[in-house]
């Protein structure tokens, strides 16, 4: 599996803390022996960092396998500062 930085975004919290966002899309090739070939999956990782620290993260591994679905996925992850904590929430209704 690859994984490809996308960028990050700073949150300032209620409580005068800042957390950095850093956003990643993670590549994995599956082979389908029905098909009798390789497909790349694409899915999205956030990890939350304060004062430089890994405090939160969450990916979620092959959500899709069209490279454009997956790049309007994570622009909406940076627009909204999505946290790891709601990373999963966010993805089943973009999906539903």
């Amino acid at each position: 599996m690859a994984r490809f930085y996308i960028g990050k975004e700073e949150l300032h919290l209620t409580d005068s803390r800042i957390v950095e966002l850093e956003y990643y899309v993670t590549k994995s090739n599956i082979f389908y022996e029905h098909l009798n070939e390789t497909q790349s999956a694409y899915g999205v990782g956030v990890e939350e960092k304060e004062k430089g620290q890994l405090t939160d993260k969450e990916e979620i591994q092959d959500i899709t396998s069209n490279r454009d679905e997956i790049e309007k996925i994570i622009d909406v992850l940076k627009n909204n500062k999505v946290l790891p904590i709601h990373l999963k929430d966010v993805i089943l209704d973009m999906l539903s």
